[in-house]
């Protein structure tokens, strides 16, 4: 089951990274989503739940970065080192990840790894091309 934790996180990396630059906006259901999500938190692990978080963060970086780049495609040479810097900081979240094993997940865990994933699927999806 480890194997499904890595899968699905890198799933979500790997749709972000293959199809496209990305662009985020969120709506007022996602703002009550993450309230929720919020309140909900408190039993998760904290270390789950600072890895998540920060992967988050991660994938709203690269949404601004896809966003820059959609606005001037023709920029991406200059972009160069920023999409490079993007990439190590992939390669960082891939080898964190195979450290969690969603058998070892309270229902806490799962749910907030289902919800912060869900959210960075969304973002991503948003800002593919159409």
């Amino acid at each position: 089951m480890k194997q499904k934790l890595v899968g699905l996180l890198s799933v979500v990396l790997l749709t972000g990274a293959v199809l496209g630059m990305v662009g985020c906006g969120a709506s007022g259901a996602d703002e009550a989503e993450s309230e929720a999500t919020e309140s909900a938190s408190e039993d998760v692990d904290a270390e789950l739940k600072a890895f998540l978080d920060s992967y988050e963060d991660y994938v709203d970086e690269y949404v601004a970065f896809m966003k820059k780049y959609n606005a001037d495609p023709a920029n991406a040479v200059s972009m160069i080192n920023e999409y490079s810097d993007m990439m190590a900081k992939y390669a960082d979240f891939e080898d964190k990840v195979k450290k969690y094993d969603v058998n070892e997940m309270s229902a806490a865990d799962a749910a907030y790894y289902t919800d912060v994933t869900s959210r960075c699927s969304k973002k991503i999806l948003d800002v593919m091309p159409k």
